[in-house]
């Protein structure tokens, strides 16, 4: 039995090859030129690409193969998609295809601070905030407090894992690295 085969693609408007996504799949290239086409109709997944198509229309599709691999999992797939996606930068993809661990959380820090950021001058919005963080103060306490007990040599081992100092090069405990900074070589304000 032969191991399933997967591509990564571009899509591109054959008028405007500027125009492009890219893509990847282990149905096959016609199969998946196929869903292409017939997600421009109706309600649209990806505005930016179907959006495009519904209008230039989809005869102006083409699909052109980037990389052919053996398919192991859709993981390894994605992250050949992404190398492809750093790469070439396609204007009509919505999203990264995957993204590292350190990666979704600076997206979810950034969704975040535009959140609050939008929601710093309403009044009743922070009102809310503030009684429900008085409400529920004592299970917050009492969450953490379990936290720590289960994590506690976590904590300790990484306070007493020895650092160097960026600034000056002298070599402390991490729980010790703050203060040092502080002391040793201040902000100016």
């Amino acid at each position: 039995m032969t191991a399933p085969q997967a591509i990564v693609y571009k899509l591109y408007d054959v008028d405007d090859p500027t125009q492009f996504y890219v893509g990847s799949t282990n149905y096959g290239k016609r199969a998946r030129l196929s869903t292409h086409k017939c997600n421009c109709v109706g309600d649209v997944k990806n505005p930016l690409l179907y959006q495009y198509f519904q209008r230039v229309g989809v005869n102006n599709m083409m699909m052109e193969t980037l990389e052919s691999m053996t398919f192991t999992t859709k993981e390894a797939l994605l992250w050949r998609e992404r190398h492809w996606y750093d790469e070439l930068r396609p204007p009509l993809n919505a999203q990264r295809p995957i993204l590292s661990e350190d990666e979704r959380y600076a997206d979810l820090q950034a969704k975040r601070a535009r959140y609050y950021a939008k929601k710093k001058d309403d009044v009743e919005f922070r009102a809310k905030r503030l009684e429900y963080s008085r409400e529920h103060a004592e299970e917050r306490k009492d969450a953490a407090a379990v936290y720590y007990k289960d994590h506690k040599q976590q904590f300790l081992d990484r306070l007493a894992r020895i650092v160097e100092c960026e600034t000056c090069g002298k070599s402390m405990r991490y729980g010790s690295l703050s203060e040092h900074r502080k002391k040793m070589h201040p902000q100016p304000l």
